[in-house]
């Protein structure tokens, strides 16, 4: 790996604390001239296309292991939108995790059924994935973080609820956060509807969370067209600018926040660390390294998922 790819490994791991320091964005600029590649400049020198926004963060510890926090970022901007695509998996992953702590006698392992309650919704009763054959939160994060699985998401989505992520991460401070859709074709009205999820042990229903429906008002005032032309979900090009005014919006600060959080929760306030267990830290930890190659539950064929799958800077020298 160069140091250049090594730069940008660390950009996506961490962001400040309240008491981290700020640094002139002087030092990204420089630091990207010296090492990017040519094709890589060509991308730095037109910003307005390509709408990129970095952050490094330096962490240094003192004689106590105390984590400080030295900031460096370029063209960061909340109000520039990008389309945060997969990147949205990570907070629905760890807000799946904390909501199972609030219902009685179930855990990450436990089977969960999805019914079909609503238009375009459709059910899960089997994970032939699984050691089991079932499915389950724990194996529905497997994965996310082994291969970016997008039914993974979307039935995480549909066990957290619209209402209850968007309120809990408003609530652990991330106000420009939104989380609006699933990685399936639905409309917003479609979108706010979620599924009837029961779990089940011994073939005994030991809860069930009823469809749900998600009431409260997004901020879509401000238009977002990107582009010029795109490719819609059946590969046909559109000759027109992509509407992303709906979609799902998770500016950089907060993404990078939230993953501190879990790599490091004592280095941010309680009221922005989720509510996990040791061993869903642990649970964690594990499968956001894992390569898919080390996984047996589930199981992938590693001419298709090989190891630097969605992983883009892991493996580059």
């Amino acid at each position: 790996m160069n140091k250049l790819s090594k730069i940008i490994l660390m950009m996506a791991f961490f962001l400040k604390a309240n008491a981290a320091r700020s640094q002139d964005s002087i030092f990204l600029p420089k630091l990207l001239h010296e090492y990017a590649s040519d094709a890589l400049q060509k991308v730095l020198a037109d910003p307005a296309t390509y709408r990129y926004q970095l952050i490094y963060t330096r962490i240094d510890r003192d004689s106590n292991n105390k984590p400080q926090f030295t900031d460096y970022t370029y063209r960061l901007n909340k109000d520039e939108y990008f389309n945060p695509a997969s990147m949205v998996k990570m907070p629905v992953a760890f807000l799946a995790l904390e909501k199972l702590h609030r219902i009685k006698g179930v855990d990450k392992f436990t089977t969960m059924l999805t019914d079909s309650s609503y238009s375009r919704q459709s059910a899960v009763l089997s994970d032939t994935s699984s050691a089991d054959g079932m499915p389950s939160v724990a194996q529905y994060i497997r994965k996310i973080f082994l291969v970016s699985d997008n039914d993974a998401y979307n039935r995480l989505y549909e066990f957290n609820g619209q209402e209850f992520m968007n309120r809990r991460l408003y609530k652990m401070g991330y106000k420009d956060f939104r989380i609006t859709r699933r990685f399936v074709t639905m409309n917003e009205e479609e979108n706010r509807h979620t599924n009837q999820i029961k779990f089940i042990k011994d073939g005994s229903t030991l809860y069930v969370q009823k469809p749900a429906y998600n009431t409260g008002k997004f901020d879509f005032s401000k238009q977002i067209f990107i582009g010029n032309k795109y490719y819609n979900r059946e590969e046909k090009l559109i000759d027109s600018p992509m509407n992303f005014t709906t979609h799902n919006n998770a500016p950089l600060k907060d993404l990078q926040m939230i993953l501190r959080s879990m790599l490091i929760p004592e280095s941010v306030h309680k009221s922005q660390r989720f509510k996990l267990t040791d061993d869903d830290y642990q649970f964690l930890y594990r499968y956001m390294c894992m390569l898919p190659f080390q996984s047996d539950h589930p199981r992938y064929d590693t001419t298709e998922f090989f190891d630097s799958y969605t992983k883009f800077f892991m493996f580059k020298s």
